[in-house]
């Protein structure tokens, strides 16, 4: 499932009918992670029509945790001000 791009159920069901993989198992899948992730939606926001009339008036921020990777500092939050 994994190395086949996380082909469905069916796919693999297939793809066995077809003699292009073996296994006990084809069409059996466990729980993805992955493709319960890929098949979230984007929540949508507001789109405001704020203008600003001096710099550092408005600051939109986004926080990523937590990173896989570790700072030197061993943080694993990354920050972003725009």
């Amino acid at each position: 499932h994994l190395r086949l791009g996380h082909v469905s159920e069916k796919g693999l069901v297939e793809l066995g009918k077809q003699n292009l993989l073996k296994g006990d198992k084809l069409g059996e899948l466990d729980f993805c992670d992955h493709c319960i992730l890929g098949k979230s939606l984007k929540v949508k926001f507001e789109t405001n029509m704020h203008i600003s009339s001096k710099p550092f008036e408005y600051v939109h921020s986004n926080l990523w945790d937590p990173s896989m990777l570790k700072t030197h500092g061993r943080g694993s939050y990354f920050l972003t001000n725009d």
